[in-house]
Parts: C-alpha cells; structure tokens; sequence
C-alpha cells in the first residue's frame, strides 16, 4: 500500500513538472501558413512575434524524404527568414519544415512542442511558350532578331556546334532586351551548310544540364556560300588581240582571290590579268605574240584558310586565247657582200610562206628549198654576184598561205665590188716644188660612195668626175710652198667600208726661212736665218723699209708700228724666176701694251656729246714698268677740258702687271672726248696714247 503511494506521488510529481515545461514552450500558440516561392524568388521573410529560445528546423523534401538542399531558415528575433535557390528545372518543389524545442523530439504529438508548415518554389516556366524556331540565315555576315513574344529576365545563352565537335566562333548571340534575341553570324566561305544549337538557360552558375533543367533549344543554319552560283563556268575563248572578258557575279566579289596557272609554263601567266569590280570579274589578256593558242586555268575562290581543298567555295574554268597568224623573220634586213652566195633564213610562223620580190623574178635571187621544224622554216636563199657600181636593194615579201592575210618584208642589200685602184693599178708618191702645180687623181671603183681624207689645207682636192663606169677623176690642187721648213708631206686616204688606198704627195723648198713670222719691238734688232740649198747668191728685200729695214746679212731693225715683209731671193731658179722665201714682221712699241678703260659710273652720250663721271683705269701688260707723266682728258679739237679742281699726277710708275685708276670731275656735253696719257719706258722713249673716252 505504501509503496502504490509513492508512485501515485511521482506522477503527479512528473505531470505537474511537464504541466510547467508546456506552459514555458516559446512554439506555444504558434502558427505559420504554407508559403509559396516563384521560381526566381531567393528569400521570404515571416514575422512569427515569437522569441525563438533553443528551438531548432527540420527541412524534409516531401519527393525524396530526405533534408532538402534548396532552402535554409533561419530564426531570430522574433522573424523566421527563408532562403532559397532559383529553381532551374520545369518541376515545382516542396519541403515540410518542422520547428521543435530542442530535446522534446519525444513529445512529436504535442503540438505545443512543435509547429509546422510547407514551402512551395513553382517550376522555371521562363522558356515556355517563346516564338522560336529554326533561324536560316545567307551565306553573308550578317544578323537576325526574334521577338520571343514573351518577357525573359534572366536566362544565359549557350552556342554548341551539332556534332559538338565543330567550331561555331562563326555563331554568337544575345538578349537585345528582356523580349529580343540577336544571332550574329559572321561570312560562311567555305562549302555546305553550317549549323549550330543555341540553348536559353536560366542564369545560373550551379544549373546542372540535365532533363529535368528548364531550357529551350533552337537551330541556326547558314546556307552555302552562293557568289558563284548561277555564274557561267564554261571556258572563256579570246581572240588573239589585246581584249577584255567580264565574268558577272551573283554578288559583290568581296575577299574573292584568283589563281590562275599558265598551261605551258605551270605558272602565273603574264599574258593575262584579273580584276573585280562590284559584281564583275574583268579578264584581261594581252595580244597573243606566240605562234600558239595559249591556255590558263583560272581558279575564283574565297580563301577559307591557307589552301584550296575540298571544302573551298571557288569555281574552275579555262580561259583560251586563240593564236595570231604571223610570220616573224630573224632579221628584218640583211646585207650582203657583193659575191655569189647561199645566205640561209630563219622564219617563225604558224602558216605556209609563199616568197615574193623584183629580185626572184629578174633571177638574181633564187630560193632552193625549205626545211621545217614545228613552226621554224629554213630557207636558203642564192643571190648571184654583183658586177654593178650600184649597192643593189630589193624587198623580198613573205606571203602566208591561204587566207592568213599575214606577210613580212626582208630588205635585202647588196654591196658592190669594194676594190679600189690608183692611177691604174699603182700606188704613187707625188713630188712638188715649191710653186706646187696641178695633178688628176683617178679612182677606178665599183664603189662610187668612196670618201678621200687628207689633213694638209695647202693640197685641196676637186670635185668627183665619172669618166666611165667603175672610173672618176678629181683634179687634186698643191699650193705655192711659203713658211717655215724645207720639206712638207701628206698622206692622202682614198676609202670606202672596207679597202683603203693611199699614196704621199710631198713638196720641196730649196730657199727657205728659219722663221715665218716675228714679232719687234721698236729700236729691236732680229737677225734672220735661212738655208739655201743651191749655189745662187742671196738678196734681201723690206717690202715697207718704214716699218722695218733689213742688211744685206738679213739683220732686221724696227724701226716704228706697222707690218712688212722681209723676203730672201736666189733669183730665177727651177723654172721660177724669183725663188724666194718671205718672214713677215710686226712692229709693235709699248703703247700697245699699255691699256686704257672707262670705269664705271654715270655716262651718256647722244650724237657724240657726251656726259660723263667715270674714273678712268690705266693697266700695264708691257715686258717692264712704265712713268705715267699726265693724263687728260680732250675734246674733238685735242684741247684740253679743264676743271675747278683736276687729278695731279706725279709721275706715277706702274709696274709690270699692275694699274692705276685716276678719276676726274664731271664733264658736261662734250663732242668726242678722249683720254690721252703720255709715259716714258726705262729706257727713255715718251709715248702717247689716247682712247675714246
């Protein structure tokens, strides 16, 4: 009995401890409804005015049973705050959240214990219902924009190749605005199509792709590069002219390159060029030379990379230029000696030759035959001998064949017979004596074309005269020998391109003078020399004894200014009858050698009368120096022009080389002035001189 006391004792203990501890429970009285997230919604917050003491959350996925990931609570004064992540998938999901004293879980039916409440986050319905279907787009860059008839806020773009293998930096896109998408593509060269997957997902680092992740998927396909389609690919023919082909394209030929390859040298050919112009593709061929058609092969390609492959975009075609009928001689002119020969001719030509011309059908030339390489003809041609003083000339056509219409002319010159003969045959050495004479040179020649040379002026030479045919004659002329030497020889030429004849004509002085001529100074003495190579007496002779007088020795004194002869005569010697040799003289005295010069200054004269202030310059080239004893200045009637003031001279010496300027006072309208100095020389002799002034 007693021991049934004690426990009924110890549960009324125990029940009203526990009646105290719920009645302290801070969940008492606590309710919070469900709550509901979008699917981008990150945060709730639920204000519970309740102090959350020792009180703890159970987050249980309702789909997995297990503690849910996405979404934390947190307690603290008095609010309940939930955090979630933004639901990337197309499935709405729910976890209970239990609050519970801690160390109670026991009581899990009380509900003063505990409080619970669901959490809802609807799926990423974002991508449903947007307009979006495969965008095609030309093979140009370029750029298309959907409207995706809905609003997106948040959603990342992602470019995939569809093989996932291909590169797609060609494709980009983005969100013009919350309603726009833009899909750039840049220019497709290559051939085929080209595809890529662009994906909207939300915009979230952590979405894990998978079946379940909300997303949209959409295919952009670039057509083949079409530049060439339609283009008329077949072989361009040109004539052999310089001419122009024009390709047109289906666009604006932009980074389109060519390549084209010469068929018979593997190379770029020279003969032809290309150009792009908007959408024209200009061939430009040169005028076709050669003896054939000549071919390229001529590649239009967009370079998609370094080399021309099966995926290149380029269209192949030929272009031809026909060949020019033509003929094209080694040598458009040959010349010929004046023998009978066989001269062999080189001709190109893409046609038959047919051989024309005034020497063929006289049979002075004749052809014997052809030889033919490929487009090489060699023609022998025999031209008989010329035996006429004429250089023959004839044009030789070659005609082509048919209707080629083609020719080409070959001047053919032939030289005459170049021997020349002197005087019949021999070479002559000609002597003259001192009066000279006259000779008839003869030049038998079938080179009438012939040039004579000589160097001497005292042999002249006449005018060519044709005696007969192949034979001329000029009268060749030797001057009187008078000058220096006994003896003087020349060497004439007679010549034409390829002989030269010549033969020496000499002429002989048996008097003769040392000296041809002098030059005296006044009161000089000059002793003349001379040979004589005969046994006659000599006699000299002054043509003007005033000037200068001569001794019977041929001692010759100057005596004043002028110019005489001194001769030296054996008398009649030779078929002469005064054999003589002469020596000009010259007498000169020191106002020669003394110049006068009109500075300069104000000076005009009009009919005579003169103005003038210019000082006057007197300059010494004399062998010595000279005294300057006055200077003056006179008018028309030698009187002296006087002034207020006049130049003193006080007997100046000039030397050698030197001068000296002297200036005077204006003078005014004065007829004809002159200056007049007088100086002496070192050996006493006065001289004057006057000039015009």
């Amino acid at each position: 009995m007693k021991k049934l006391t004690s426990i009924l004792l110890l549960s009324l203990l125990l029940f009203s401890c526990l009646k105290d501890h719920e009645n302290d429970s801070p969940l008492t009285g606590v309710t919070i409804s469900d709550v509901t997230f979008t699917f981008d919604e990150t945060q709730k917050v639920i204000d519970v005015q309740s102090t959350f003491t020792n009180i703890s959350a159970k987050i249980i996925d309702t789909k997995t049973n297990e503690t849910a990931s996405w979404l934390t609570v947190k307690l603290a004064k008095g609010k309940l705050t939930l955090n979630t992540e933004e639901n990337t998938t197309i499935c709405d999901r729910q976890a209970k959240v239990t609050l519970y004293m801690d160390g109670s879980r026991e009581h899990v039916s009380n509900p003063d214990l505990e409080v619970s409440f669901l959490v809802t986050q609807k799926m990423n319905d974002q991508f449903e219902g947007l307009n979006i279907s495969e965008v095609v787009m030309d093979y140009l860059a370029g750029d298309s924009t959907i409207v995706l008839g809905k609003t997106i806020q948040k959603a990342k773009i992602d470019v995939q190749s569809v093989d996932g293998v291909s590169d797609v930096r060609w494709c980009t896109a983005r969100l013009n605005t919350s309603t726009e998408l833009n899909v750039k593509v840049t220019e497709h060269k290559a051939r085929g199509v080209r595809q890529a997957l662009i994906r909207l997902l939300p915009n979230s680092n952590k979405t894990p792709i998978d079946s379940l992740t909300a997303t949209t998927v959409f295919l952009v396909t670039q057509n083949q590069n079409a530049v060439f389609e339609g283009v008329d690919s077949t072989d361009v023919m040109l004539s052999s002219d310089a001419c122009t082909h024009t390709l047109i394209l289906h666009s604006e030929p932009t980074g389109i390159k060519s390549l084209m390859v010469d068929s018979a040298t593997n190379a770029s050919p020279k003969w032809l060029s290309v150009k792009f112009e908007e959408k024209a593709v200009k061939f430009t061929a040169t005028s076709n030379a050669s003896m054939s058609d000549r071919k390229a092969t001529v590649t239009l390609y967009y370079p998609n990379g370094t080399v021309i492959d099966s995926n290149t975009v380029k269209m192949t075609f030929n272009v031809r230029q026909k060949k020019k009928d033509q003929i094209v001689l080694e040598k458009k002119s040959l010349t010929l000696s004046y023998e009978a020969q066989a001269v062999e001719m080189s001709v190109t030509s893409n046609v038959g030759i047919n051989i024309q011309g005034k020497a063929i059908d006289e049979q002075r030339i004749s052809i014997s035959g052809y030889h033919i390489e490929g487009t090489t003809h060699k023609i022998i041609l025999n031209v008989r001998e010329n035996k006429t003083e004429s250089v023959f000339k004839d044009t030789l056509h070659l005609v082509g064949s048919g209707n080629s219409g083609v020719k080409a002319d070959l001047l053919i010159t032939q030289k005459t017979n170049p021997t020349i003969t002197l005087f019949e045959g021999e070479e002559k050495e000609w002597s003259f004596r001192k009066d000279g004479g006259v000779f008839q040179l003869l030049v038998s020649t079938l080179t009438p074309n012939y040039k004579i040379e000589k160097k001497a002026s005292w042999i002249s030479i006449g005018a060519k005269t044709r005696q007969s045919q192949g034979k001329y004659y000029h009268s060749v002329t030797v001057r009187e020998y008078a000058g220096e030497g006994p003896l003087r020889t020349d060497t004439i030429y007679v010549k034409n391109d390829e002989v030269t004849q010549k033969f020496v004509v000499s002429q002989d002085k048996y008097l003769y003078l040392s000296e041809a001529n002098i030059k005296m100074e006044v009161g000089e003495e000059h002793q003349l020399r001379f040979t004589n190579k005969t046994t006659n007496a000599v006699t000299w002779k002054s043509t003007d004894a005033k000037v200068a007088s001569v001794s019977d020795k041929g001692l010759v004194t100057a005596l004043k200014r002028g110019t005489t002869q001194v001769k030296v005569s054996i008398g009649k010697y030779n078929g002469i009858d005064d054999y003589a040799d002469v020596c000009t003289i010259k007498v000169y005295d020191a106002s020669d050698s003394v110049l006068i010069t009109r500075d300069y200054g104000s000076y005009e004269k009009t009919n005579g009368y003169v103005t003038a202030h210019c000082p006057i310059t007197i300059s010494n080239i004399y062998k010595e120096a000279i005294t300057l004893e006055s200077v003056k200045i006179v008018d028309n009637n030698d009187n002296s022009v006087t002034w207020p003031t006049s130049p003193t001279i006080n007997r100046n010496v000039i030397k050698k080389g030197g001068s000296l300027t002297v200036t005077f006072p204006q003078i005014t309208n004065y007829y004809k002035p002159k200056v007049s100095i007088l100086f002496t020389t070192a050996n006493g002799m006065e001289y004057t001189k006057e000039v015009d002034y």
